[in-house]
């Protein structure tokens, strides 16, 4: 016997609170038929719909991305076993990325990272506001999400 009681949601809010407990994401990326996968770190900014991510200026993704800037990823929260099955939540989002070059938008996209990922962000984020060239050695890219479905599994 199959057991299956996964649920789709429509609700955008409920994405959003899952985007906003995660802290990695896994993305594909391609090149005509040539396809790369990676995983890095996010900031969310719920409001806008739009997903931070700092990176290198070199490298397989930013070759890919400089071919198509269009892309797939996933979050997922695993939740453990519940019951003898997996529970977890998923989301895969669709949308474009691209590179921030404006300062004021560089640092908000940092806060949004280091709000997601650390627990006591507040220094990290005061350091870059009392030194702000160093967000010029920073390749900040945002990807605003126009198509996003979620999928849970509640074990």
């Amino acid at each position: 016997m199959i057991h299956n009681f996964e649920k789709f949601f429509d609700d955008n809010s409920e994405m959003r609170r899952v985007l906003s407990k995660g802290k990695f994401t896994t993305m594909a990326l391609s090149d005509g038929n040539d396809p790369y996968i990676l995983t890095l770190s996010y900031g969310l900014d719920a409001l806008e719909n739009i997903l931070y991510f700092h990176t290198s200026r070199t490298g397989t993704k930013i070759d890919f991305l400089k071919s198509n800037s269009y892309v797939c990823g996933t979050v997922i929260l695993d939740h453990g076993y519940q019951g003898g099955y997996p529970h977890y939540q998923s989301i895969v989002y669709k949308g474009l990325i691209e590179v921030i070059h404006n300062k004021e938008e560089k640092l908000r996209a940092m806060e949004s990272l280091f709000h997601q990922l650390e627990e006591d962000s507040a220094n990290r984020i005061e350091r870059i506001i009392e030194d702000p060239a160093s967000l010029d050695n920073i390749l900040i890219m945002k990807l605003i999400i126009d198509e996003m479905t979620e999928k849970e599994n509640p074990g």
